[in-house]
């Protein structure tokens, strides 16, 4: 039963179609990893342009999030109104947040092992990864913590998920893509502020858990953790 469980929310990842799990945003679009990418750095881009990020209330990841996410809705709105106007619900997008317990606390930010972790665990419990799948994700997010970011390119290039299987190498292709898209977008703009390569993990990590929400979760979600590693979390 677990396999089959397995099975369904990879394929699940795979198409961005909606499934029959509801708390899910009702509207899902098809949109390739590249694309992802992309409208993921141009988001980032034109909020961090907004200079609304920062604010004394802000005090923790869900208060983060719930100033962020309007932020970001009305840069892909301002992108391309036409293909993403009917492709966001954002309290539907805030309300899947809830049942992760990291982001409940109102007195303290979360720090990147304990939030990726939890972020992590829950694609696993909902069976959109695979056990393997799973551990070689925690074990990248632990190297994120020691690794500068051109380590962690060569990682990615040429250790990470090396056993994945066909069903799920689309999701490490994600994976690896938002972590090098994001590696270019911070370092060519010279705004990086936190140590060793976090920030670039935080974006693959919000793009996968996004994924199952369709392509615009995945940008969403990238750009939501990116921003809140980045900014939020900086020493």
């Amino acid at each position: 039963m677990a396999a089959v469980l397995v099975t369904i929310g990879i394929t699940a990842l795979q198409s961005c179609e909606k499934s029959d799990n509801g708390d899910k945003p009702s509207a899902m679009m098809k949109i390739t990893n590249s694309e992802i990418c992309k409208m993921h750095n141009e988001v980032i881009g034109s909020v961090k342009n907004l200079k609304q990020l920062k604010s004394d209330s802000i005090q923790s990841m869900d208060l983060f999030f719930e100033n962020c996410l309007p932020l970001i809705e009305s840069a892909l709105l301002q992108n391309d109104p036409d293909r993403y106007s009917n492709s966001l619900s954002l309290e539907e997008y805030r309300e899947v947040l809830n049942r992760i317990d990291v982001l409940n606390s109102s007195s303290s930010n979360s720090e990147f092992l304990t939030y990726t972790s939890a972020f992590i665990q829950d694609l696993k419990d909902r069976g959109e990864v695979s056990d393997y799948f799973y551990t070689e994700l925690m074990e990248m997010t632990e190297n994120a913590t020691i690794f500068t970011n051109d380590q962690m390119i060569q990682y990615l290039d040429s250790d990470f998920a090396l056993n994945i299987s066909e069903l799920e190498s689309n999701l490490k292709d994600l994976v690896v893509l938002m972590a090098k898209s994001s590696d270019e977008l911070w370092n060519d703009s010279k705004l990086l502020k936190r140590p060793g390569s976090s920030t670039i993990i935080a974006d693959a990590i919000g793009a996968l858990w996004g994924l199952p929400l369709g392509g615009v979760g995945s940008i969403i979600y990238g750009a939501a953790f990116s921003l809140y590693e980045n900014e939020i979390l900086q020493d």
